[in-house]
């Protein structure tokens, strides 16, 4: 028995050892090679989402992370929406792109620093990523706007409403920024709620805690319909209460 443990536990160190000479060139190939990429690559193409899914499932991998999803089938949708997720930690993205179905493609609301990193600036910007600033809500908020105004329309964009990454179980205050998005192009809410990724990499963390659980649940969808009809406050108060009463034992 103990044997068979101190075997997991030396894979799970040989696995973080492999990640990065798996992991850096891989992203590189994603980065760069998505200037040849995109121009072939139309929204609904889904060539580079098949990277990105496999870019989050080789860094899950090498962490030895447990993913638990739940009711991923929520995501599937033929109308823009916006996916409003609770953050813990910056493996958040990582653990969405694991569980995605390959129905949807997925972008991004990102810290504007992060554009500006050597290859994760890359890998955002050949994923249609939005730049939010967040010294300027109201140039965020038009670059926002202008994603859902004209064609190549953005389908479904990730947005962490929190601000800012969460320490505690109990989901912080939402920004309305999202939720007037929504209002104005009647996008499809889904809450969706993560725990378990602050274990894996907290704020101000380097070095990944292994073989950790995630769980994450896609709880019921806001329709557009009901978007339309529902004032702001409305809205956050039912996606905040979503995503603290969601299942993620």
């Amino acid at each position: 028995m103990l044997n068979k443990q101190l075997d997991i536990k030396i894979m799970k160190y040989l696995r973080v050892i492999i990640l990065p000479f798996l992991i850096i060139p891989y992203s590189m190939l994603i980065g760069f090679g998505g200037y040849l990429l995109r121009p072939f690559d139309h929204m609904n193409a889904g060539l580079l989402q098949k990277l990105y899914i496999l870019w989050g499932k080789i860094i899950a991998w090498g962490m030895s992370i447990d993913i638990h999803p739940r009711d991923i089938e929520n995501l599937n949708s033929d109308e823009p929406q916006l996916l409003l997720c609770n953050h813990q930690s910056n493996i958040d993205p990582v653990i969405l792109w694991c569980i995605k179905p390959n129905a949807i493609n997925l972008c991004f609301a990102a810290k504007d620093i992060l554009f500006k990193l050597p290859i994760l600036g890359q890998l955002l910007k050949h994923n249609k990523s939005i730049v939010i600033e967040r010294l300027s809500p109201k140039n965020s908020l038009k670059r926002l706007f202008a994603a859902f105004a004209k064609p190549p329309y953005i389908r479904s964009l990730v947005i962490f409403p929190e601000g800012t990454r969460n320490t505690s179980n109990i989901i912080m205050p939402l920004k309305k920024g999202p939720f007037i998005l929504a209002k104005k192009f009647n996008l499809r809410i889904i809450p969706i709620r993560i725990n378990g990724a602050l274990e894996v990499l907290p704020p101000g963390g380097f070095a990944p805690n292994l073989g950790r659980k995630v769980s994450i649940t896609c709880c019921k969808p806001i329709t557009s319909e009901e978007v339309e009809s529902l004032d702001i406050d409305k809205l956050v108060e039912m996606v905040h209460h979503s995503m603290q009463m969601a299942v993620t034992s």
